[in-house]
């Protein structure tokens, strides 16, 4: 009979990311511990093949949309999202959304008159 969290162990999860505008979910077989944590998933074979098959040189994650610590214990119902790091940071975005949009209220306001 095999131990809890051995190599015999089937436990899994859920992953999801998102590839090419498309959003992907598979299940991956947990590490053979007994009580894996974040970290430890997130730093197997199976997650660092995948970041580096996607061409992901950092990411994020999250349980449910939710943050958790590295530290905390996987429960085999969670499923761990994979996000790619942002490109730009949100205030970033925004301030260039803005100058952008006044750039462009510019040009468009001596349109109509005539």
């Amino acid at each position: 009979m095999d131990d809890p969290g051995s190599a015999g162990d089937t436990r899994t999860i859920e992953l999801a990311w998102i590839e090419a505008d498309e959003g992907r979910i598979t299940r991956i077989g947990l590490p053979p511990l007994d009580s894996p944590t974040y970290g430890q998933v997130l730093e197997s074979d199976p997650i660092r093949l995948l970041v580096a098959r996607l061409g992901w040189q950092h990411f994020s994650w999250s349980v449910f949309g939710k943050s958790r610590e590295a530290d905390e214990r996987v429960d085999e119902a969670d499923r761990i999202e994979l996000l790619p790091a942002l490109r730009v940071d949100a205030q970033t975005a925004r301030l260039r959304r803005a100058a952008h949009k006044r750039k462009n209220s510019g040009k468009n306001s001596g349109k109509n008159s005539g």
